[in-house]
């Protein structure tokens, strides 16, 4: 038979948008071994894919805007880990972890 021709996309396991209207820097941290495996600082609407953080490992999301912090080991739970690359932590997770910050941050100004 005669040659198929595919078209392979691949994407990043993890995009990072900054929808807030604060600069901030981003980490991604093993929730095991609390070691930061990825950051970055990110302006007001930019998004960041990352290639780098396996998906084999829980990971937390943690958010710095100088005046304001998630503090260490307390950062959003975005993935649980042992999945096949597969994020399962679900939109109520999610929800929850940015009410809980909206919270702390009202708390802290």
């Amino acid at each position: 038979h005669a040659p198929v021709t595919y078209t392979l996309t691949i994407h990043p396991p993890i995009i990072i948008e900054n929808l807030l209207p604060e600069r901030g820097r981003f980490e991604l941290m093993n929730a095991v071994t609390q070691s930061v495996l990825w950051w970055s600082n990110l302006e007001p609407g930019e998004r960041v894919p990352v290639h780098t953080v396996g998906l084999d490992a829980p990971l937390l999301l943690l958010v710095n805007l100088g005046f304001c912090r998630t503090p260490v080991g307390e950062g959003a739970l975005i993935h649980h880990g042992g999945g096949a690359g597969i994020l399962r932590a679900g939109l109520n997770s999610i929800e929850n972890a940015v009410r809980n910050s909206k919270d702390k941050v009202r708390k802290t100004l």
